[in-house]
């Protein structure tokens, strides 16, 4: 952890993601920077278990049981395939990378097969670029399956996304297409050794910077006990129009209550 929170990041919101391809090379990633990108979700928009209404992407409008039995993933020997293009074929003129973060538009571990893709990605990256950690973004609402778990784990830093420290906040900055609760995902996430959260705060007339959202949120953070926490607001322009992002300043405060009461320093990331 770091000494003290750091700002970095543009000024300006940034225009909606779009998706052509499983791997993105060279990719920008806002915490880790130049990274190769491994998006398992295809090319079918927005593919998640939450709706959260600062997401760049498409409004969701799958429903889990859609998700789960009518949509084509791309397979994992495809992703492979262009994985290992990608890394075996990296042009001078890119910048070094920094990771491999496995993301995409939505939420990555909805794969049916996620477990062997992070497998097949670790297996390229330990024979090609060794020296590269795999990080995972994950909003851990499948964490309590094995296979997700299992999938998890194998990552380097497991980057698990805790915007709310109530059911009632994850239900408006969330709005999980799944039946959850944060006490069952709080006891997945527990299962999992060194993770790191990653929360995004908004205000607006959709907020999680109320006093008592940032005490309940705080609270969560020890129960977890991460290694690390990166702080942001959204850096995209937002679907919704009632979601305003945080000012450096929100942000700012959050880190210090964050330090005051658990110890833990957080990173501070601004647009």
């Amino acid at each position: 952890m770091s000494n003290a929170a750091t700002k970095v990041g543009p000024n300006l919101l940034e225009p909606a993601r779009t998706y052509q391809s499983s791997v993105v090379a060279p990719a920008k990633d806002f915490i880790f920077g130049n990274v190769v990108e491994v998006n398992p979700l295809g090319t079918n928009g927005r593919v998640c278990s939450f709706n959260c209404p600062y997401c760049d992407l498409s409004q969701s409008f799958l429903t889990m049981n859609e998700i789960r039995k009518k949509l084509e993933f791309p397979k994992v020997q495809d992703i492979g395939t262009e994985l290992r293009h990608v890394l075996t074929h990296w042009k001078s003129t890119w910048p070094t990378p920094t990771a491999i973060i496995v993301s995409g538009n939505g939420e990555p571990t909805l794969h049916p097969q996620i477990d062997h893709l992070m497998e097949e990605i670790r297996t390229l990256r330990d024979e090609l670029r060794p020296s590269l950690p795999i990080n995972l973004y994950t909003n851990a609402a499948q964490l309590a399956t094995n296979k997700v778990a299992r999938a998890t784990q194998i990552a380097d830093e497991k980057l698990i996304k805790i915007d709310a420290g109530n059911d009632t906040t994850l239900k408006i900055i969330n709005a999980p297409l799944v039946r959850m609760g944060l006490n069952k995902t709080i006891n997945a996430i527990r299962k999992i050794k060194d993770v790191s959260i990653q929360s995004i705060f908004i205000s607006g007339t959709l907020s999680n910077l109320e006093d008592k959202q940032i005490d309940d949120w705080i609270e969560v953070l020890g129960m977890i006990g991460p290694k690390k926490i990166y702080l942001q607001t959204t850096r995209f322009q937002p679907q919704d129009n009632r979601v305003v992002p945080a000012t450096e300043d929100q942000l700012h405060l959050v880190a210090q209550k964050v330090e005051r009461r658990t110890g833990l320093r957080p990173l501070v990331f601004t647009r």
